[in-house]
């Protein structure tokens, strides 16, 4: 399937969401983990972002997958990421 990608800027005056693009994967949370770092480099490119300025992990941070019930964060795939190390899922 095709997942809208958001990206969250909290920096300006008001904290907005931003659509930055679309992503494909079985799942919101595979699309997004499969396709973080390409995100993260369209961010930066769109709204200027520097390496020196704004790490990779920052942008991460804030960029959330669209799904029926509500947002995935990259925290999200992360705990899902741990969660099957773990129980070996």
């Amino acid at each position: 399937m095709v997942y809208e990608v958001l990206y969250f800027s909290g920096w300006g005056e008001v904290p907005t969401y931003y659509l930055v693009d679309s992503a494909e994967g079985d799942t919101p949370e595979q699309a997004l983990a499969e396709n973080l770092n390409q995100l993260t480099q369209k961010v930066r490119k769109e709204f200027g972002l520097s390496t020196s300025d704004v790490r990779d992990e920052i942008i991460q941070e804030t960029l959330y997958v669209l799904r029926a019930d509500g947002l995935v964060s990259v925290r999200d795939v992360k705990r899902l990421c741990e969660r099957r190390k773990k129980y070996g899922g």
